[in-house]
């Protein structure tokens, strides 16, 4: 099988994942591959199953073909490329700020705000229509059954989640902790 060929493969596979089991990939690689991120809280089902098959095509991936993966996933879910930086690279960083790193948790959207909350959410946190769709329904979801937050951007400067918090707080409520 080509390179281009497992890239559509992973990309498909991602692709069908729920936003639930997107996150517990990201977990799964952020604690696999000692990255930069902290795991995010996951409540819902999750296809172990699928996510596995996953890692495992990325697993068998030449050196040139993961970084074929990594320009498509760039590409096309407009993932930052500090979603590539290992812990090492990221510590060297964290130095700067005092070593201190925070987490914005997004706690509840008012359903009246549910579209000005989806773009906002693509515009500040590069999330695809689809899934700041899913993140604005959970979120309405949460604030009506009181539920405790989603961890939606981690290990990031005070300064960085002081402004993030202070772009999502007209729509959304949002709370800043140290990581």
């Amino acid at each position: 099988m080509t390179n281009m060929s497992k890239i559509s493969n992973i990309v498909n596979g991602i692709d069908s994942l729920s936003l639930t089991e997107k996150l517990a990939l990201k977990n799964l690689f952020s604690e696999k591959y000692a990255l930069n991120h902290e795991a995010i809280s996951i409540e819902g089902d999750v296809n172990l199953d699928k996510i596995n098959n996953i890692v495992s095509e990325i697993e068998e991936m030449s050196i040139s073909g993961l970084k074929d993966l990594r320009s498509s996933l760039i590409e096309k879910y407009n993932i930052p490329l500090e979603m590539f930086v290992s812990t090492s690279s990221a510590a060297a960083g964290d130095a700067d700020e005092g070593g201190n790193s925070f987490s914005v948790i997004l706690k509840g959207v008012d359903e009246d705000k549910k579209t000005a909350a989806m773009k906002l959410f693509r515009d500040k946190l590069g999330l695809q229509l689809t899934d700041a769709k899913k993140m604005v329904e959970e979120a309405i979801a949460m604030k009506k059954s009181g539920g405790s937050g989603t961890e939606i951007k981690n290990g990031i400067p005070k300064a960085d989640a002081e402004k993030l918090m202070s772009e999502l707080k007209e729509i959304s409520d949002v709370i800043i902790r140290a990581s």
